[in-house]
């Protein structure tokens, strides 16, 4: 076995057709994916957004809790809204009888739109903090 198997794995894994049915592509596709939609959208229009903390390791405390302000909370939007149209392409489109072939367009598309807005929100939280 070599050392990065694992690479090789996951992109055979993410080739896959998405598995489920029509209760997988209701609750992920639709309920996960507004979800995730809709508190990105709320990060842009208010300016502001409340993820993990990375940085501290520990228990449970008012520093747990990373807020962003501003520019970085716009970028960290759009990536949320990327990661949204991903899991709505994937598991919506994906399991839909008439959409299924046209899924893998989409979903590339988001999965690039993702790489871009994780560069950006990286730029910017760099820049700005």
């Amino acid at each position: 076995m070599y050392q990065h198997d694992w690479i090789y794995d996951l992109a055979d894994r993410l080739s896959d057709g998405p598995d489920g049915g029509p209760i997988t592509r209701r609750v992920v596709g639709v309920g996960a994916a507004s979800v995730v939609c809709m508190y990105g959208l709320r990060c842009c229009l208010v300016q502001r957004a409340t993820t993990i903390n990375l940085s501290h390791r520990g228990q449970m405390s008012p520093m747990f809790w990373k807020q962003y302000i501003g520019t970085p909370a716009i970028t960290f939007g759009v990536l949320l809204v990327c990661v949204g149209l991903f899991i709505h392409f994937r598991w919506y489109w994906g399991n839909h009888k008439r959409l299924q072939y046209y899924y893998e367009i989409p979903t590339a598309i988001s999965i690039v739109c993702f790489i871009i807005a994780i560069a950006v929100h990286l730029w910017t939280v760099w820049r700005w903090t």
